[in-house]
C-alpha cells in the first residue's frame, strides 16, 4: 500500500542561515528558563536540518553518498549547539534530581517541584551546603583549566566539619615560621562554597576587615590578606596553589597558563574590578549560579568602554557574549563557505510528531557510559542532529559521520563513496560504534544497513551500539537477519518519562499546580473517557498517535498534547489560536516546550455518541469550518502536498492491492486530465481528520472540532490539497451531502470549488484510507491484536465504498 511520504522544502542555504542568526539574536534577549531552553532546541533543530541539506547536496554533487570537503563545517554549528543544549538540559535535570534526593535523604516522600525552580533552566539554584555535599579531596579540582567532575553542577557544596571555627580550617602540618599548609578538604565556618566552574574557583563567606581595591582582606588565624589578583612577590597576599606551602605561591589559578589560553584577555581585568559579593548578587539577579564555560569572545568595538564602565551591566553583557561565543566561529565559517544555491530540507519526523526530544538522547548516551573514543554514525535525516547530541554526550570533539541509506524502503543499504568508505572501514576497528537514528519502523533496515556494512568489514557485533527512538523491535517487514541482530545488539533507547516527570512543572504557570499525577491518554487511551462501551471505540493507529496527557489542578482538567518541537510547533500553536478565536476548536492556553495546553472538555460528547445531532446544523458548522480553513490557511509554499499524478499513482496501486487490477484500471481514465486538475487546485492546510469522533458536542448543542492543527503536515503523502479533499472527507465520514457541503464551503471561503476535483478526490480519498488502515493493521497484528481487528474492519468499509465508486463510470472534468 502507498500511504507514507514526506514533503521537503527547497530553499537557498543563505536564507536558512539568516533565519538562524535572527533566532540567535532572539535567544540573547530571553531570560533564563524554559522558554530560553525551548528556543535553543529550535536553533539546534534548524541548524541540524540545514546541515542535513548541505550534506545531501554534497552527495548529490558527487553522485554518491560522499563526505564533501565542507562536511565538517556543515556539522560544526549543530555540534556547538548540542554542547550548549547539553549544558542547558543538565541544569533542569540536576534541579529535579537534587530535590528528589534531598526528600529521600530526609525520609520524606518526594513533593512536586515548583515551576519557578525548574524555570531557572541551565542556571538552576543548587541545594544548600548543609543538605548535600561533596568533599574536595584534590585541590586540582579547583583548577580553572580542567573541566568540573560533574559538569551539570556549576557549584558543588563542601561539608562543614568544624562549626566552632569562624574562618579557615587550617592544619599546621609543619608550623615553620610563616609557611603554612592549607587543606581545603575541611573548609568550615558558616556555609562554604567551592565553585567547580571554568571561571570561579573559590567563593567563601568570611568576616572581612576591609575591602581593598584589589581583593578581600580577611583575618582568619595568621592570614594577613587574601587578594584575588595580587602579585606572587607580595608576602601578605596568599594565592592558593595545589602543592606548595609558600604563601606567595598559593594562587587561585592552579594552572594559569592553560586557563589564560582559554579566556578572553579582557576577562581578568573585568573581574578584577568587581567585588565577589557584587558578582554573586549579579549572577543571582540574572538567574544563574555560575558563569558559562569560558570560550573565546569575538572582538567587539565597545570592549574598551565595557572595561571602563566597571558596572554590573558590563558583566551581564559579557555573560551573554560568552553564551553566544561558541556559535560565532561555525556561523562565520558557514557564511564564508561555498554554499550551494539551494538545498533540500526534510522535516525530522521524530521532532515534529513523536515527541522525540534531543535531550533524551543525551540522557541515553550518559546512561550508556561509553568511552569517549566511541565513533558515531548518524543516519540522515534526523540522525544528523541526533549524532551531534551523542557526540556531545560522549565528550568527543570529533564530528560524527553521517550516511544516507538507499534502496527500497524495507531493504535499505549503504553505497558510500571512496572517502566515506575509508572512514567507515576505519570505524570497523574502533572500540565501539554508536549508530543513531529514529525508529526502527516497519523494517529497521536503516539501522541494519549501517550495521551490515560494518560487520562485513570486521566489526564485532558486541561493539555495536544502537540509539533508536523507542525500545520496540523492528516491524513485520524486517528481515530475519536484522531481527536476530536487533535482539542481541546493545540498544540505548531514550526514556520519555524523563520529560513526562517535568511536564506538570512546565505548564504550571498556565494550569496551576497539579493535584494528582498525569494521566497518559495517548495510544488510543483517550477513548476510555469518550466512549463508555469499548465496542464503540474507533480504530486508530496507536503507534502513530501523538502523546497526550490529562492534568488535573484546582482550576480544572487540562489536555496536554504534543504539538512538535521547533518551528512547526510555533506554526501549529498560531493555527490553533486562530481556530479557537473563530469558535471552531477548544481554547488554547499556550505552548510549553512542545506541548499544546488546552482545557479538557469534560462535559462534551463525541459526535458518534450524540446520534441525535441535528444534521442540518452539523452541515452548516462543517461548511463554515472548512470555508474558514480555505480562506485562512493557504499552503505556505509549493510542493507541500502530493501532486495529482502522485495521488493517482497511490489510488491506482492501493486499489489494485485491495480490489484487484481490473477495478484499478478504471482510474487510468483520469490521466489525461491531471494537468487541468492541477491548474484548478488551490492548496490549503487541509484538516485530513474529519471522522465523527473528531467532533465534540457541547451541552446546549455547539459543535467543536478537535485535533485540527497539523495533519496536513503528517507522515502521509497527501499533504496540503485543495479544500475539495476535506469536503470529500467530511461527506464520507459524517455522511453529509457532498454537493450541499461544497455549496456552504464556497459561500464561506469566497471562491468556487472545482467539481472535477471533487470527483477525482473521491476515489483517491477512499483508496488512501483503505491503504492507511490496512498498513496499520499489519503493523499491530502481533502487538495489539484487538486494535488490528478494528483496523481491518475499517479498511474493509473503505474498500466497499471504493468499489461502489469505481463500479460507476468515472465522470471526467
Amino acid at each position: 500500500m502507498l500511504v507514507y511520504g514526506d514533503h521537503p522544502r527547497t530553499l537557498p542555504p543563505a536564507e536558512v542561515l539568516g533565519a538562524l542568526k535572527v533566532r540567535l539574536r532572539r535567544l540573547d534577549t530571553l531570560p533564563p528558563g524554559l522558554e530560553w531552553h525551548a528556543e535553543l532546541v529550535t536553533l539546534f533543530i534548524e541548524a541540524s536540518v540545514l546541515a542535513q541539506g548541505l550534506l545531501d547536496a554534497d552527495a548529490e554533487a558527487a553522485g554518491e553518498d560522499e563526505a564533501g570537503p565542507g562536511s565538517q563545517s556543515w556539522l560544526a554549528l549543530p555540534l556547538a549547539l548540542a554542547k550548549l543544549l547539553a549544558e542547558s538540559w543538565t541544569g533542569v535535570t540536576r534541579q529535579v534530581t537534587a530535590s528528589l534526593e534531598r526528600s529521600e535523604t530526609r525520609g520524606q516522600s518526594p513533593r512536586p517541584i515548583p515551576s519557578e525552580s525548574l524555570n531557572q533552566g541551565p542556571w538552576s539554584t543548587l541545594p544548600e551546603p548543609a543538605e548535600q555535599g561533596v568533599r574536595a579531596t584534590k585541590f586540582e579540582s579547583l583548577g580553572l583549566s580542567s573541566p568540573p567532575p560533574w559538569p551539570e553542577s556549576l557549584r558543588q557544596q563542601v561539608l562543614p566539619t568544624r562549626p566552632e571555627s569562624r574562618g579557615w580550617s587550617v592544619r599546621l602540618t609543619r608550623p615553620k615560621s610563616r609557611k603554612w599548609s592549607v587543606r581545603l578538604t575541611r573548609p568550615v565556618s558558616r556555609r562554604w562554597s567551592v565553585w567547580f566552574a571554568q571561571l570561579e574557583s573559590l567563593h567563601q563567606r568570611v568576616p572581612s576587615t576591609r575591602l581593598e581595591s584589589r581583593g578581600w582582606s580577611i583575618r582568619p588565624k595568621h592570614f594577613a590578606s587574601l587578594r584575588l589578583n595580587a602579585r606572587p612577590t607580595q608576602p601578605e597576599s596568599l594565592r592558593l596553589n595545589t602543592r606548595s606551602t609558600q604563601p606567595e605561591s598559593l594562587r587561585l589559578n592552579a594552572r594559569p597558563t592553560q586557563f589564560e589560553s582559554r579566556q578572553h584577555p579582557a576577562l581578568p581585568a573585568l573581574l578584577d574590578s568587581l567585588k565577589w559579593s557584587a558578582l554573586r548578587a549579579l549572577l543571582k539577579s540574572l538567574g544563574r549560579s555560575s558563569l558559562p564555560t569560558m570560550l573565546p569572545l569575538p572582538e567587539r568595538d565597545s570592549l574598551p568602554e565595557l572595561l571602563q564602565s566597571q558596572e554590573q551591566s558590563a558583566l551581564s553583557a559579557l555573560i551573554k557574549s560568552l553564551e553566544q561565543s561558541a556559535l560565532s566561529a561555525p556561523i562565520k565559517s558557514l557564511e564564508q563557505s561555498a554554499l550551494p544555491s539551494r538545498v533540500t530540507l526534510k522535516e525530522p519526523e521524530g521532532y515534529a510528531h513523536f515527541a522525540l526530544y534531543p535531550e533524551l538522547y543525551l540522557e541515553a548516551v550518559r546512561s550508556a557510559r561509553l568511552a569517549g573514543s566511541t565513533r558515531v554514525v548518524g543516519v540522515r535525516s534526523i540522525g544528523t542532529g541526533l549524532a551531534c547530541i551523542i557526540a556531545s554526550g560522549l565528550g568527543s570533539d570529533m564530528p560524527p559521520v553521517t550516511v544516507r541509506p538507499v534502496g527500497p524502503p524495507f531493504e535499505r543499504r549503504l553505497c558510500p563513496g571512496p572517502r566515506l568508505t575509508r572512514e567507515l572501514e576505519a570505524m570497523a576497528s574502533a572500540d565501539a560504534v554508536a549508530i543513531v537514528d529514529e525508529g526502527p519502523g516497519l523494517s529497521g533496515s536503516s539501522f541494519g544497513a549501517v550495521a551490515d556494512f560494518l560487520e562485513v568489514r570486521g566489526m564485532a557485533r558486541e561493539r555495536l551500539h544502537f540509539f533508536p527512538s523507542h525500545a520496540g523491535a523492528p516491524g513485520p517487514m524486517a528481515s530475519e537477519h536484522h531481527r536476530t541482530r536487533w535482539a542481541h545488539v546493545h540498544r540505548h533507547p531514550p526514556d520519555f518519562d524523563t520529560c513526562a516527570a517535568r511536564l506538570a512543572s512546565w505548564v504550571e504557570d498556565l494550569t496551576g499546580p497539579a493535584i494528582g499525577p498525569l494521566e497518559d491518554i495517548g495510544a488510543g487511551a483517550w477513548r476510555r473517557h469518550l466512549f463508555p462501551d469499548p465496542r464503540d471505540w474507533p480504530a486508530v493507529h496507536v503507534q502513530q498517535e501523538r502523546r497526550k496527557y490529562l492534568l488535573t489542578t484546582e482550576r480544572g482538567t487540562f489536555l496536554l498534547r504534543f504539538a512538535g518541537l521547533g518551528v512547526p510547533a510555533e506554526h501549529r500553536v498560531h493555527r490553533a489560536r486562530q481556530l479557537a478565536e473563530a469558535g471552531f476548536t477548544p481554547p488554547v492556553l499556550g505552548l510549553r516546550h512542545g506541548f499544546l495546553v488546552q482545557p479538557w472538555m469534560k462535559r462534551s460528547r463525541p459526535l458518534t455518541v450524540a446520534r441525535e445531532q441535528d444534521r442540518t446544523a452539523l452541515l452548516g458548522q462543517a461548511g463554515r469550518y472548512l470555508g474558514f480553513r480555505a480562506r485562512s490557511f493557504s499552503a505556505p509554499e509549493p510542493g507541500r502536498g502530493a501532486s495529482m499524478c502522485r495521488l493517482l499513482e497511490m489510488a491506482r496501486y492501493n486499489t489494485a492491492q485491495a480490489l484487484g487490477e481490473g477495478l484499478a484500471r478504471a482510474l487510468d481514465a483520469w490521466t489525461p486530465h491531471l494537468a487541468a486538475l492541477t491548474q484548478a487546485a488551490r492548496p490549503v492546510e487541509t484538516d485530513h481528520k474529519l471522522h465523527a469522533w473528531e467532533w465534540l458536542i457541547l451541552p446546549g448543542g455547539p459543535v467543536l472540532k478537535t485535533d485540527a492543527v497539523d495533519h496536513h503536515a503528517g507522515l502521509d503523502l497527501v499533504g496540503c490539497q485543495d479544500v475539495a479533499w476535506d469536503i470529500v472527507g467530511a461527506a464520507v465520514e459524517l455522511e453529509l451531502s457532498e454537493p450541499a457541503l461544497a455549496t456552504r464551503v464556497e459561500h464561506n471561503c469566497g471562491h468556487r470549488v472545482s467539481p472535477g476535483l471533487l470527483r477525482f478526490y473521491r476515489p483517491c480519498y477512499l483508496a488512501f484510507q483503505c491503504g492507511h488502515h490496512t498498513l496499520a493493521a499489519a503493523a499491530l497484528e502481533s502487538v495489539v491484536p484487538e486494535e488490528a481487528t478494528r483496523l481491518h474492519a475499517a479498511a474493509a468499509r473503505y474498500a466497499t465504498r471504493l468499489r461502489e465508486v469505481l463500479n460507476r463510470s468515472p465522470a471526467m472534468c
